[in-house]
């Protein structure tokens, strides 16, 4: 089904999709969202009814549509962009049995994270945090650090060791 909307064709809209795209554009709030007084919750609520009922879309959708937006934003930061990323996020928690409260208390959280970490800026401008890496004690032969690896990790990985014993901590960019 191809449906003409204020001029632009757009193939397959339901009858649903087109009354929201009509309300929006009246700046009507169409049955079943709440735009018109903004909140986190009702946000999140209309955005979740928009990935399901206009644009139908699997669990990861927004992930991938979240690329694309953080492209463009990153293009042209401003307002209208990021709350396209935003749209994202809220559609890709939604569509997950989440709501915008939770992306808030887990960016929380990461905060938390993030501020004890120590950051280093890389010549784009941009920071990233800086990992601690351990290295092995040279008391303790390499064979036995190894074993021990395999034990909790069930392979060793490259340029991580576990130690027994005092260790040295350098820190490293992490990429």
């Amino acid at each position: 089904m191809t449906t003409t909307h204020t001029g632009t064709t757009i193939a397959g809209l339901s009858e649903r999709q087109l009354e929201v795209l009509t309300e929006a554009e009246r700046g009507c709030d169409p049955p079943g969202f709440v735009l018109s007084s903004p909140g986190l919750d009702r946000l999140s609520r209309a955005v979740g009814r928009f990935v399901r009922d206009v644009v139908p879309q699997g669990p990861a959708v927004p992930a991938l549509k979240a690329l694309h937006e953080a492209a463009e934003f990153a293009a042209d930061p401003s307002l209208e962009e990021a709350a396209d990323v935003l749209i994202c996020l809220l559609g890709w928690a939604e569509l997950n049995g989440l709501d915008g409260q939770a992306i808030v208390e887990a960016a929380a959280a990461k905060m938390q994270v993030n501020l004890a970490r120590t950051w280093s800026q890389k010549p784009d401008g941009t920071w990233q945090h800086v990992t601690p890496t351990v290295t092995a004690n040279p008391a303790v032969p390499d064979l036995v650090t190894q074993h021990v690896g395999d034990l909790f990790t069930g392979t060793v990985q490259p340029n991580c060791q576990v130690h027994l014993g005092p260790a040295t901590i350098r820190e490293e960019n992490s990429e």
